[in-house]
């Protein structure tokens, strides 16, 4: 339960981050409801397939700022070997969801390791926000479900009841409100700066 309530917290977060920075997503958002399900009622989590746009942008805020970016760890049942890296039975592996690792090489030079939500070769801008990039395609969608809620055993057990509370809190959301910036002095919109930092590790 406290699992499942900080991250959901941490999404709706980053959700109110994401429509702040592109109302223009808001929009689209918006206007998907209202076309599909009318402005007269709320969406309601059945409405889900009918959803697409709306769907992805669930899925991108997941993918932007997983809420958990270094996944869940797991422990090897059996040796392994890992790009040429011998990984002996019990070791602890700690998927890389988001997480913008570095490490120090033999040149005495940070690099950025790689991080699975983040690869430009498979997310091209991977630190823009862009519904778009899945094309509507469930598939392209649960690629990034699949990495956000675990693997294989350890999986989230809450992923069904997960997905559906934040769609819910994303197309009510953009059913009846307006997500805006706060206003300086003079009128103009205060962006809050979508920073995510990390220090290397030497």
């Amino acid at each position: 339960m406290g699992g499942g309530l900080e991250t959901s917290m941490s999404f709706v977060m980053s959700f109110s981050l994401a429509m702040m920075l592109d109302p223009s997503i808001q929009a689209k958002g918006r206007k998907e409801i209202d076309t599909v399900i009318g402005s007269d009622q709320l969406p309601e989590i059945s409405d889900r397939a009918s959803l697409p746009y709306v769907r992805s942008i669930m899925t991108e805020v997941l993918r932007w700022i997983p809420p958990p970016p270094l996944g869940v760890s797991h422990a090897l049942s059996q040796d392994d070997v890992y790009e040429g890296m011998y990984l002996p039975k019990g070791s602890t592996v700690i998927p890389n969801v988001w997480y913008i690792l570095y490490f120090l090489d033999n040149a005495n030079r940070h690099d950025e390791s790689r991080h699975m939500l983040h690869d430009p070769e498979i997310y091209p801008n991977p630190m823009d926000f862009n519904p778009e990039r899945y094309q509507g395609l469930d598939t392209e969608m649960e690629a990034v479900k699949d990495i956000v809620f675990g693997f294989g055993r350890r999986a989230c057990p809450g992923r069904e009841f997960s997905e559906g509370t934040v769609f819910a809190i994303v197309a009510t959301v953009l059913a009846t409100c307006e997500i805006l910036p706060t206003m300086d002095a003079s009128g103009n919109a205060v962006l809050p700066e979508p920073t995510h930092l990390s220090r290397p590790v030497t």
